[in-house]
């Protein structure tokens, strides 16, 4: 799957600059923050999914990028199926999955997988969207409800320490104002008329996707149920509470 434009200038940014002008990411961010200072010093980390492997400069330990393949840009380690992952049972203290749930056709397979390198008492950082357009294709399978993903760490015999909303209304509506430039004009496709719409294609990103979606994402203070979320974040752990297994990387 190739990245698409602003998924490679995002991964140039500094994560303030992307806080700001991109909420989704922005709910990520804090989540991962949050999360990467628990535990101890030295963890080895794997990003399961990774991208273009921009979340390396948040983890603090050993970091392992793990991807299906190398893009233009990205930088990973390991190349490799995330179904049969190139590394022995109980490898990692933690296990990033950001984004990723949704592409897999066999979601509990995948949990399953990373639930095997995992070591006991380590736990899985997963992010999944309940609330996005179609994205990727046509590698781009399911949403899911907390519901689900609390169903699905079971059927993958993994504990549930957290699931959480990342963002609420505001955030999701924010992101969904920064689309209208590309929606309003979807239906131009003759290169004159694009070339016509240029200005007004322009000008709809600086006041849409630049300044109103990111404005009314800050409305979100308000929202104290959070149905309406683009994404969840969840904690999940490997049973158990031994992290001296030794390191088995391929």
């Amino acid at each position: 799957m190739d990245t698409d434009p602003i998924t490679f200038i995002k991964s140039r940014l500094p994560f303030g600059v992307v806080s700001f002008f991109f909420p989704q990411d922005r709910e990520i961010i804090k989540f991962l923050g949050r999360e990467l200072k628990k535990g101890p010093l030295g963890m080895l980390v794997l990003d399961a999914g990774c991208g273009l492997g921009q979340y390396r400069k948040l983890v603090k330990g050993g970091y392992i990028a793990l991807d299906l393949s190398r893009r233009a840009g990205c930088n990973i380690d390991v190349v490799g199926d995330l179904l049969n992952i190139p590394a022995k049972d109980s490898a990692f203290d933690r296990i990033l999955c950001l984004q990723v749930l949704e592409h897999v056709k066999e979601p509990i397979t995948l949990l399953k997988e990373l639930r095997r390198v995992l070591k006991p008492g380590g736990d899985l950082l997963l992010t999944a969207p309940q609330g996005w357009g179609e994205h990727m294709k046509p590698e781009d399978y399911f949403r899911f409800t907390s519901y689900g993903l609390r169903h699905l760490a079971g059927q993958a015999g993994m504990e549930v320490s957290s699931i959480e909303p990342l963002g609420g209304f505001f955030n999701y509506l924010g992101n969904r104002i920064q689309y209208i430039p590309l929606v309003a004009f979807s239906r131009v496709k003759n290169g004159f008329w694009r070339l016509m719409v240029l200005p007004f294609k322009l000008a709809g990103a600086v006041i849409f996707s630049l300044l109103l979606g990111p404005l009314t994402s800050l409305l979100d203070i308000l929202d104290g149920e959070r149905d309406f979320t683009l994404n969840y974040g969840c904690v999940f752990k490997k049973k158990g509470a031994d992290r001296s297994a030794p390191l088995g990387l391929l």
